[in-house]
């Protein structure tokens, strides 16, 4: 495989609806990441590799490796989140599934809550995206909404703190 085969993948699948690609042959390993966001780590940094050469192992081809590729931002919360008393007054509501947060309806629309709202049980909180299908996320409590942890159109892994709701 030559450095203009190289390319010509990398453009294809630049192209391509694909989020990653994967390629072993011979002595070339190539592996392609489109997506923004791949994986939330525990301590809540966030990777982003965008349409980048994650990591290619062809050590006699002369093709750049973009391993540092992946700025980590951090994952910011919500000021009030860290000010919140962790009592039992508070309810941390949790992501039920993995996929993209949503604070809301539409890219034009005002979010669903904001902190300082006041929720009653059953009321939208937020939208995960996961797997094409929008899942509403309810209030399971009557309350008032104390801070949002996650941010606009992040991943969001099962179990994550999404917001912090005082109880009424």
């Amino acid at each position: 495989m030559n450095i203009e085969d190289v390319n010509k993948i990398i453009d294809k699948i630049d192209k391509s609806s694909l989020s990653f690609f994967e390629l072993d042959i011979e002595n070339c390993h190539i592996k392609i990441d489109k997506s923004e966001v791949r994986s939330y780590a525990a301590s809540g940094v966030v990777a982003a590799a965008e349409n980048k050469v994650v990591q290619n192992y062809a050590p006699d081809m002369n093709i750049k490796s973009n391993a540092n590729a992946g700025n980590s931002i951090a994952n910011t919360t919500d000021a009030a989140a860290a000010t919140v008393d962790e009592d039992d007054s508070v309810v941390v509501v949790k992501a039920p599934i993995v996929g993209t947060f949503y604070g809301a309806p539409s890219p034009d629309s005002d979010n669903f809550v904001s902190v300082g709202s006041k929720v009653k049980k059953g009321d939208t909180l937020c939208i995960i995206e996961s797997m094409k299908l929008m899942n509403e996320i309810e209030s399971e409590e009557d309350g008032e909404v104390v801070a949002i942890i996650a941010n606009d159109k992040a991943m969001v892994e099962y179990g994550q703190p999404l917001f912090k709701i005082r109880r009424a």
